[in-house]
């Protein structure tokens, strides 16, 4: 699957499980449906693509789901959290050998619901003078990456999110922000107290230039680290001198105890991504919706908050 040299500013990966059909679909109907982001900003070219594990009972399930949407990519790795950082740089491998043209990688989660309409606006507002597009061609070759790795010019490698910053390493289980047993990291593995700068997994942007020189680090660093966020936007960049940058003034929803309905309601906000109730396994029978349904209640509040910008902007 490649895009040859079209244009297209940014592509939408989000990991997902192989057996998570129900939600690809919900967002396909949803967020994803960029002919409708497009309407509303237009200079914005996307492509929605999903990253899944390898599950061999669902081998042929994926091969005609492909088929018939045609935007499935998948790693040659069982799902595991331990291998998140592999699962996630294979998104970023994947996208400079078949669509190194493509301005921007923006990685989330099939948990997370991401406002596309603010995600396409910020793009549109990022000019080619800002990130300085990759020139080179051709894709660099991994096994000789001096040209990534060597270039002077920072400026054109960037990475936009939700910055972290002062982040305690968690040592063991009776830390007092532990959020789960899989971010326990011993001293061998990161000596540090503190991490670097990294991006909230809900999501973030990689420029090309950026992409290529996380990608070639990866495959030259002899200790890589398993938390992907921590590693691939703080660890990895801080080495790099890679600028990371707040996406603009976005707002990010992380409410265990109440939908993301509320989040997207308010006016005047730039409510952009919320982790559903399924970041949280918060369906069951307690919970009247299916996963379709709470995807479908967001994006309508989205679509009506756009109809009525553009509204007041038509009238005014």
């Amino acid at each position: 699957m490649t895009f040859g040299n079209s244009h297209l500013d940014v592509i939408v990966f989000v990991v997902s499980k192989s057996s998570s059909y129900h939600i690809r679909d919900s967002i396909r109907r949803t967020w994803g449906k960029f002919d409708l982001v497009k309407q509303s900003v237009p200079t914005v070219n996307m492509k929605l693509l999903f990253m899944i594990d390898i599950d061999e009972s669902k081998l042929k399930n994926i091969q005609l789901e492909h088929e018939l949407f045609g935007d499935i990519v998948q790693v040659q790795l069982p799902q595991h959290y331990l291998l998140n950082s592999w699962r996630d740089m294979a998104i970023l491998d994947w996208s400079m050998k078949y669509c190194s043209h493509a301005k921007f990688v923006f990685k989330t989660d099939d948990d997370i619901f991401v406002d596309t309409f603010l995600l396409a606006k910020f793009i549109s507002q990022q000019t080619d003078d800002d990130i300085v597009l990759n020139s080179r061609g051709e894709p660099p070759n991994i096994s000789d990456c001096r040209n990534v790795l060597d270039d002077s010019d920072t400026k054109s490698k960037v990475l936009y999110g939700f910055i972290n910053s002062d982040a305690e390493v968690v040592r063991s289980k009776n830390h007092r922000i532990l959020q789960s047993e899989r971010y326990i990291v011993t001293q061998d593995e990161y000596p540090c107290a503190i991490y670097p700068d990294f991006l909230s997994g809900f999501g973030y942007l990689v420029s090309s230039n950026a992409r290529d020189a996380l990608v070639c680090t990866f495959y030259r660093d002899k200790q890589r680290f398993s938390i992907s966020d921590v590693y691939i936007t703080g660890i990895l960049p801080e080495y790099l001198n890679i600028t990371r940058k707040s996406m603009s003034n976005y707002q990010i929803g992380y409410r265990p105890n109440e939908k993301c309905e509320h989040f997207f309601r308010q006016e005047n906000s730039l409510a952009y991504a919320c982790a559903v109730s399924l970041h949280y396994n918060a369906y069951g029978e307690e919970n009247k919706w299916t996963v379709f349904e709470e995807y479908n209640v967001y994006w309508q509040i989205i679509k009506s908050k756009m109809v009525q910008k553009h509204n007041k902007h038509q009238y005014r």
